[in-house]
């Protein structure tokens, strides 16, 4: 079974910050932007301006570049918030 996805997040992560581009349905192709601290802090607001955007995080394509031990922490708050619904 296929999973419908109505979301994109790129996201370009460093040690201090990450950036994130999120890009809707092909209806509402404008892209929002935003800069996070990479910490708990930041998670939990990125996670919140999603929401606030009306993106739900189940239906949400994460992409970001394996950067080693920059994204992990990342990813898995993402994870966690997802199953936790």
């Amino acid at each position: 079974m296929q999973k419908s996805v109505e979301y994109v997040v790129g996201i370009d992560i460093s040690k201090q910050t990450f950036d994130v581009c999120l890009g809707a349905s092909v209806a509402n192709p404008e892209l929002k932007k935003a800069r996070f601290t990479n910490n708990l802090s930041g998670y939990e607001s990125f996670v919140s301006w999603l929401l606030e955007l009306s993106a739900d995080i189940s239906n949400v394509l994460f992409c970001l570049e394996n950067t080693g031990m920059y994204h992990r922490q990342l990813v898995g708050y993402i994870i966690n918030s997802s199953c936790g619904k």
